[in-house]
């Protein structure tokens, strides 16, 4: 946060900005880009701009908490003449937008009763639709995306994809890939900490 107000001014202002730059992985990289856009999702923000590397421009997203340091750029403002962020979100869950492949479905989700009332209180997307109060489904219209997936893996066990059958193969292959990971034997575990067994 102590970077957010100078950000702020510099995508007011178009100033480009050479950005040091942390990737989760700890690598280290050093890019220029050109602020357009700042915003906020789960309590994080994240800066927008056209990024300047490797001879390459592309629309970035970064995290300014992977943000290490920057500085006033000595090049030319490239302004934005191609994204409209007053609804570059619209279909999407969060702030990762997918490539052009991906197109907008209907995400239809089947709660358990006990769920689905904070589900209908707490809309995952502004599209959020009542399909059946009796039987606990909602649907929503996005571009499936990692936020998506998070969203509905935080209502685990209690919910269930029904449609796109894409989007449902997904998650049953995730699921199956994460069960496996309790159904055997893990390494490292000692007897001190933990009982381990094969089931």
């Amino acid at each position: 946060l102590e970077f957010l107000s100078e950000l702020i001014d510099c995508a007011i202002n178009h100033q480009p900005l050479n950005l040091h730059y942390r990737t989760y992985n700890g690598i280290e990289t050093e890019v220029v880009i050109h602020p357009y856009h700042v915003r906020q999702y789960n309590n994080r923000w994240f800066l927008f701009g056209l990024e300047q590397a490797d001879n390459v421009n592309r629309i970035a997203n970064r995290p300014l908490d992977r943000i290490i340091k920057f500085s006033i750029a000595n090049v030319a403002f490239i302004p934005n003449t191609t994204i409209d962020f007053t609804n570059h979100f619209d279909d999407v869950v969060g702030v990762t937008i997918p490539d052009d492949s991906v197109a907008k479905e209907t995400v239809v989700l089947k709660f358990d009763t006990e769920r689905f009332p904070y589900a209908v209180s707490k809309p995952i997307h502004h599209s959020q639709k009542i399909v059946s109060e009796k039987d606990c489904i909602l649907q929503i219209e996005v571009r499936p995306n990692k936020e998506l997936e998070s969203v509905i893996f935080s209502y685990f066990p209690h919910v269930e994809v029904l449609a796109p059958v894409s989007l449902r193969e997904d998650f049953k292959e995730k699921i199956v890939n994460n069960l496996k990971k309790y159904t055997t034997m893990q390494n490292g575990c000692t007897d001190d900490l933990y009982f381990c067994t094969k089931i």
